[in-house]
């Protein structure tokens, strides 16, 4: 009887396999022919290929991922399809595997920058969560030229100070990240350009810890001190001086007491400690 289990457990395994083995071969076969097909397939398909793993994606991708994606961005299609697009960039960019390639952050900003006058609010809040995860693993920013660093910087400002919850708490956490992973002197290149853009950013850093927290729900506190904790932590000091004022950490210390939130208060404490 033990041995016939045995046998019924190899077989099973074996046909999972087997079954896994059939599904990336379609998948790979349709992904080597993306401009064949029809919108709405290509969606479903791409719905699929957000649950896969990084180690799916090197076994059964690895020499197509790179195409894929090139072959995606030239794509126009309906806004669900742009969706379900987005949701894929924004778990990829979590694989080391992809972000380890050199030309994929830049495909990823390029994706992002073109949805920035997109109106579909599902739209804005996946493109703000694939901003906030490049900006959360992308360790080398200078592969992208000092303008594109103003426009993803820009980005980051204006999805942080969105009045939509899921938005602006994307944008704190791109906005956190996208400074922390930066050098204190590639930022400060960055605000160095003699251009509009410039201004903008400027202006936007005065204000964008200073708005009235206590009034945002708690993700977006907990989002918050986040951000700030990186930019602390990181040590930015030539480029933090252009906005950092004491009336920050006025603003930030209101939400210890306002929101009864114990992961919200723990940032907001090491927010406060750091700036001593």
């Amino acid at each position: 009887m033990e041995t016939l289990k045995k046998e019924e457990k190899t077989a099973s395994s074996e046909t999972l396999a087997s079954q896994a083995s059939s599904f990336h071969g379609f998948v790979a076969g349709f992904l080597n022919h993306i401009f064949k097909t029809s919108p709405e397939n290509t969606e479903h398909v791409l719905d699929i290929l957000y649950y896969l793993n990084e180690k799916d994606w090197e076994k059964h991708y690895s020499e197509i991922k790179e195409k894929f994606i090139d072959s995606l961005i030239e794509l126009n299609a309906t806004p669900s399809f742009n969706q379900s697009f987005l949701k894929l960039l924004g778990k990829a960019c979590i694989f080391p595997s992809f972000m380890n390639i050199e030309r994929f952050p830049k495909m990823v900003s390029k994706v992002i920058l073109k949805n920035i006058h997109e109106k579909n609010n599902n739209t804005i809040i996946k493109n703000s969560w694939v901003l906030a995860n490049l900006c959360t693993n992308c360790h080398n920013f200078n592969l992208f030229s000092l303008e594109e660093n103003q426009e993803l910087l820009l980005l980051c400002l204006s999805y942080a100070n969105s009045t939509k919850e899921k938005i602006v708490s994307n944008g704190f956490r791109a906005l956190g990240y996208y400074i922390s992973n930066h050098s204190d002197q590639s930022l400060c290149d960055t605000l160095a350009l003699s251009n509009v853009n410039s201004e903008k950013i400027k202006a936007s850093l005065s204000d964008v810890y200073l708005k009235p927290f206590t009034k945002c729900s708690v993700k977006v506190c907990w989002n918050v001190c986040v951000s700030l904790s990186n930019i602390l932590k990181s040590f930015k000091p030539n480029f933090t001086q252009t906005f950092f004022t004491q009336d920050i950490f006025f603003n930030i210390a209101e939400i210890l007491t306002a929101k009864n939130n114990f992961k919200t208060q723990i940032h907001c404490i090491e927010v406060i400690s750091l700036s001593f």
